[in-house]
């Protein structure tokens, strides 16, 4: 499928179950949770802390295995695939911005950018699109620094434009404000609003309002499900189990 075709998800998980612990001291985190995202989307999921966002995202970018259930990015199955493949699709299909950035320290913030285009099969456009992107994030006076030189919304900066080098159609956030003052936030979010806009599909967890405000659709993981909630973040429209 092409993953930029809009009648199409560009993500697709469903029933997807995990469990922490063995024996009797188990715990699902996840217990059938099902979502979609389409390209030209942002989708927030929130959720009280400990429910298993962050289990969730990993999972969705192949991060993580589920125990059941399954996860397809741009029409190729994530779950089951081999840590070869999985690779691959890392690299050209899904972009990553964690919430503590996970810069390179050895590497200076441009490097740190350019990094996914110096791997194998990377697109020969990645650098230049790298270039550019630190230009337009306003990141070229610092691009020579050092990331613990830099400040906290530079470096979210910096691992927002490392995750769009590639130019992945998906793009998974996980809590990307949370450590950011108020005006860096919103740059952040911004970005991410526009990376939706130019096509991508962006699944966000987040347990803040301004970053569910940007965002198409708010769904909330409770009890290990996913639910769709109301617009304004209110009552839950449906559960979100069967993909479309």
């Amino acid at each position: 499928m092409d993953p930029r075709d809009a009648s199409a998800p560009v993500l697709l998980a469903s029933n997807l179950v995990k469990a922490h612990g063995t024996g009797r001291g188990a715990r699902r985190i996840l217990d059938g949770a099902s979502l979609h995202a389409r390209a030209g989307e942002l989708v927030a999921i929130v959720g009280r802390s400990g429910s298993g966002k962050s289990t969730l995202l990993q999972i969705l970018g192949g991060l993580d295995r589920p125990d059941d259930g399954w996860v397809e990015v741009a029409g190729e199955r994530v779950t089951g695939a081999s840590e070869r493949r999985l690779s691959a699709l890392r690299r050209h299909r899904i972009g990553f911005v964690f919430q503590f950035f996970h810069l390179l320290p050895e590497l200076d913030g441009l490097a740190n950018v350019l990094l996914p285009a110096t791997l194998p099969g990377a697109d020969r456009a990645a650098p230049a699109r790298g270039m550019e992107l630190v230009e337009r994030l306003g990141l070229s006076d610092v691009a020579h620094l050092a990331p613990h030189q830099l400040s906290g919304g530079e470096q979210q900066r910096f691992a927002l434009a490392r995750a769009l080098v590639a130019d992945p159609p998906l793009i998974l956030a996980d809590e990307p404000i949370g450590n950011l003052d108020a005006a860096s936030g919103q740059t952040v979010l911004r970005l991410l609003r526009d990376a939706a806009d130019q096509g991508r599909a962006v699944v966000m967890v987040t347990h803040q309002a301004e970053a569910t405000a940007v965002a198409d659709r708010v769904l909330r993981l409770d009890d290990g499900r996913v639910t769709e909630l109301q617009p304004g973040g209110g009552e839950p429209l449906e559960t979100a189990h069967d993909a479309p």
